[in-house]
């Protein structure tokens, strides 16, 4: 049995990966379990949080609490890695670059396998772009035995870096029996909004990076052409929100509360600019709307783009309010969601075993 080894921080996308058992380092780990092989993982914690070995079964998770002086829980950590890369076959290090370099020395050290998952551009991230950080990143980058790219934007540009081959792009999927289409009115009860209402609203990161201020800007002209509209958005932000009777705020939702929110709108709206991060991501979001059935606006940034390409009225332009009312207006008149079968974890996890068989000279898996 393959031994597979996961590496990353616990807090991230503002989740916690053992508490929420969020995102693409819960599923792939949980998936990868069930295909053969036994699976590790160790996550570091910056904030004080339950340490040492937290699950068992099917994944056996450990965390290690970084801790107000920083370097015992980073030596602690590193400690840790060290000595169970020593016993596994393959290393998945994941979340940030920092967890890049450090599996990826750790595994040369040991002659051992290096898949660096890329879920965001880690160069547009603080620490990336300190120096010997920067140049450590790019250098792992293009040695890892394997790297995943979250979109074929971001693919694109790891290749400009100078890496020849043994890219994939591997996007995210949607955890099963989670998000799925509900009742509107027992969703818009759940939160207290008005049932008789139209609703459009966007979850997520309510910040000047994401372009939020266009969506508010939009929302002032396109009110007046409805007496009955309302924006309801929910999420961590970096600055006031407008004082507006019809824009409802509901903070920060737990994770469970997200597919009830989605469910409670008529329109969905992904917000994005064309910064580092914007022009490399793939919104998770834009799975979980689509998979509630919901019809989806999205900024025309990066991987949206492309992903949307044959649907390009869904699309605004990203830094213009008025395109974004144009858009809205249209979409609040076709409500078309034929979208496509949206990938699971199980098939995604399929494939990264598939890339591991044929690119990592092991044996049949």
């Amino acid at each position: 049995m393959k031994k597979f080894i996961i590496i990353s921080k616990r807090q991230y996308m503002q989740k916690d990966l053992l508490d929420d058992q969020y995102g693409r380092f819960w599923e792939i780990p949980e998936e990868l379990s069930h295909s053969g092989f036994y699976v590790q993982g160790i996550c570091l914690s910056y904030k004080k949080k339950q340490s040492g070995i937290i699950y068992t079964k099917p994944v056996k998770w450990e965390s290690v609490n970084l801790g107000p002086f920083i370097f015992p829980g980073l030596i602690k950590y590193l400690g840790r890695i060290y000595h169970e890369i020593k016993k596994t076959d393959i290393v998945f290090a994941a979340s940030d670059s920092i967890y890049g370099i450090i599996g990826y020395f750790f595994a040369r050290y040991h002659k051992k396998k290096i898949i660096f998952d890329l879920y965001d551009n880690f160069e547009a991230n603080f620490f990336a772009k300190l120096p010997i950080i920067k140049q450590l990143y790019k250098y792992a980058v293009r040695q890892s035995d394997i790297v995943i790219c979250i979109s074929d934007p971001l693919k694109n540009l790891i290749e400009s870096y100078g890496r020849k081959a043994n890219t994939f792009v591997i996007e995210n999927a949607i955890p099963d029996n989670k998000f799925y289409p509900m009742e509107k009115k027992k969703c818009r009860n759940h939160f207290n909004l008005p049932n008789d209402a139209i609703i459009i609203g966007t979850a997520g990161a309510l910040t000047k990076g994401r372009g939020i201020k266009f969506l508010f800007r939009a929302f002032e002209t396109i009110k007046k052409d409805y007496d009955n509209i309302y924006l309801a958005i929910a999420g961590p932000r970096d600055s006031s929100i407008p004082i507006d009777k019809r824009i409802i705020d509901l903070g920060i939702l737990h994770y469970d509360d997200i597919p009830i929110f989605i469910n409670t709108l008529d329109i969905a709206i992904i917000c994005n600019i064309k910064s580092e991060f914007g022009r490399f991501c793939f919104p998770q979001k834009a799975y979980e709307i689509m998979a509630c059935d919901i019809p989806i606006v999205s900024a025309n940034v990066g991987s949206m783009e492309i992903f949307f390409s044959n649907y390009p009225e869904w699309l605004y332009q990203w830094d213009s309010p008025e395109a974004l009312t144009k858009v809205i207006r249209n979409r609040l008149k076709d409500k078309r969601t034929d979208y496509k079968i949206l990938p699971t974890w199980n098939i995604i996890s399929e494939k990264i075993k598939q890339i591991i068989s044929k690119n990592l000279n092991s044996a049949s898996l």
